[in-house]
């Protein structure tokens, strides 16, 4: 007997999920993201080693223990290398007390 989640119904639909670069940054990208004025999530989530933009977006939420600094730019969500860096030092500020 075969059963089917009730959840897998036809009418479901699913996000399809967007990857990030699992390549590390070189100096080339880090000396780009610090002269550019905003920084994509996508381009956030490689600062951060994160596999998929969703993840990154999550980490905005105000529902979040430290919602990552980001404004709006029209639809998208956008942040400065600074901002990022910022928060960054901050949690290693927050482990280390």
């Amino acid at each position: 007997m075969i059963r089917k989640n009730a959840k897998s119904a036809v009418g479901s639909k699913k996000k399809p999920v967007t990857l990030i670069s699992a390549d590390p940054l070189t100096a080339e990208d880090i000396a780009l993201y610090k002269q550019l004025p905003a920084l994509t999530l996508e381009q956030i989530g490689r600062i951060l080693q994160k596999r998929t933009v969703e993840q990154v977006y999550e980490m905005t939420r105000s529902r979040a223990a430290r919602p990552l600094p980001v404004f709006r730019s029209g639809k998208e969500l956008r942040s400065s290398w600074a901002k990022i860096q910022e928060w960054i030092d901050e949690g290693f500020e927050e482990r280390a007390a």
